[in-house]
């Protein structure tokens, strides 16, 4: 028995290796409206990069894009390492979101934020779970924009408070978690769950996301307490 097996419900757990990788894209499950959400999210993105681009006070220079992209590969790559798996969507992962967090703290939340959209959309593509268009955006770019709130540190670097970055990513992850719970509304919608009041729709997405919201943060605590003055210096 792992560690896991105490504290994740056994309906939720797949019969499968805690450790396990899927790089299989599952485009047939998009759908047409879901495909339509992703049209609107990558035209929204572009909006976004764009003000963020011509922003002279947050102008994004050549280090910066490639820092970027250097965070989001290594999100998605150890996204894959997935050390416990839910029944309907959402994993304990590797410490998956902690290099979007960690180049937010370097940059700040509105870089960080944008960041995170960008990788929402390559979670999206590679594991789609859609039910419904506002869930979609809840569940994948605005879940994952959350992350940049990890940039509320930058503020604190100069000054060596180092605890703020502890603070930040849990704040980070509660956003995301947030997002994540009032998508979870959306699958509760459903006709199998219509009769159910909305608090115990709420509170059951909340337990059902909690339960591995919670590990992945905590396993993000622990990785960033060796890794984030090395990386942090290598951002700047």
């Amino acid at each position: 028995m792992s560690l896991f097996d105490l504290f994740l419900p056994r309906a939720y757990a797949e019969e499968e290796p805690y450790i396990s990788f899927n790089l299989e894209p599952r485009f047939h499950k998009i759908g047409t409206n879901g495909w339509i959400a992703f049209g609107i999210v990558v035209l929204f993105a572009l909006i976004m990069l764009a003000v963020v681009l011509t922003n002279k006070k947050n102008k994004w220079t050549t280090r910066m894009l490639t820092n970027g992209a250097i965070a989001m590969a290594l999100s998605f790559v150890l996204s894959f390492i997935r050390l416990a798996r839910m029944g309907n969507g959402g994993s304990v992962t590797l410490a998956s979101m902690l290099p979007l967090m960690l180049f937010s703290a370097s940059y700040g939340i509105g870089p960080g934020m944008i960041t995170g959209v960008v990788y929402g959309m390559l979670q999206f593509i590679q594991s789609p779970e859609v039910v419904h268009w506002a869930q979609m955006l809840l569940d994948y770019p605005i879940a994952f924009a959350m992350l940049g709130l990890a940039g509320m540190y930058k503020p604190f670097a100069s000054k060596k408070k180092d605890w703020m970055l502890f603070v930040a990513i849990v704040v980070a992850a509660f956003g995301r978690f947030v997002c994540h719970t009032l998508a979870g509304m959306f699958y509760y919608a459903g006709n199998d769950y219509a009769s159910w009041s909305f608090l115990f729709k709420l509170g059951t997405s909340a337990v059902y996301n909690g339960n591995y919201m919670l590990w992945d943060t905590l396993i993000c605590l622990i990785v960033a307490i060796p890794v984030y003055k090395p990386v942090m210096k290598l951002l700047k």
